[in-house]
């Protein structure tokens, strides 16, 4: 659970860096356990302290972030089709920006998420093959380096097991 009524939004506490919210909501839905989201997350209510996070929902969707909701809808679609991002085990990958992959049976999901500047990534021989970029759609070849834009995720799949 990353929001409730008792904290600030996660929208305010990440000082409305809507590429971090995006970050943590990958994790939780990347998580074992039933992802939780405080209602107004979704769509990027802010409020500070207790009363302000607690404001009124905003139905009209022009006072909405209609990106954020639809990556959220995105998350709760590829979460549902792929059991191993709902699974306990991850195995991180020692890199200087956070890259685990999560597997189960024949479920391999392999996630990058750079939280800073640009870098340029060694490919450990065992994760160099092609993917499909799951919230994208284009194919990613992993050779020996690859470029991380800053701010930047990838949920990649393995051709092999599309």
């Amino acid at each position: 659970m990353i929001g409730s009524h008792d904290t600030e939004r996660i929208r305010h506490r990440l000082h409305d860096d809507i590429r971090r919210v995006k970050f943590t909501l990958l994790f939780m839905f990347f998580s074992a356990g039933s992802p939780n989201i405080y209602y107004g997350d979704e769509i990027g209510l802010s409020g500070a302290h207790d009363p302000d996070n607690r404001r009124t929902m905003p139905w009209d969707e022009k006072n909405q972030d209609l990106e954020l909701k639809k990556f959220v809808k995105f998350l709760i679609e590829l979460r549902k089709s792929h059991p191993s991002l709902s699974d306990y085990d991850y195995h991180f990958v020692d890199a200087p920006i956070c890259i685990f992959k999560k597997t189960k049976d024949e479920d391999e999901i392999l996630v990058l998420i750079n939280n800073g500047k640009k870098v340029l990534l060694q490919v450990p021989d065992s994760l160099k093959d092609r993917y499909k970029n799951l919230y994208t759609g284009e194919i990613i070849e992993l050779h020996d380096k690859i470029y991380v834009e800053e701010y930047q995720f990838m949920i990649l799949q393995k051709e092999s097991t599309l």
